[in-house]
């Protein structure tokens, strides 16, 4: 399986004025996607709420722009501490 992300010329097609809330997750991390911030940005833009799941290892790198982006929500997800375990889920 490949995964990949949304580009940014597509998610602009998304009509967002018609949403309350955009919740940006998929198959892939999102904070990988080198648009990630500009993409919370066009969310915010259209007045969504906007939140993400994200593993958490690039919040680091990140939290700074995601704070200023206006993103209203970041979730955690922890399949495991394990990471054997965490690779099977």
């Amino acid at each position: 399986m490949v995964y990949k992300h949304m580009i940014l010329e597509t998610f602009k097609k998304i009509p967002f004025e018609l949403f309350r809330y955009a919740h940006l997750r998929g198959w892939s991390e999102p904070l990988l996607n080198s648009d990630i911030i500009e993409i919370v940005k066009i969310a915010k833009k259209e007045g969504c709420l906007v939140g993400i799941t994200t593993n958490g290892l690039l919040l680091d790198e990140l939290a700074k722009d995601l704070v200023r982006s206006g993103i209203d929500l970041v979730a955690v997800s922890i399949a495991s501490p394990n990471a054997e375990i965490h690779k099977k889920n």
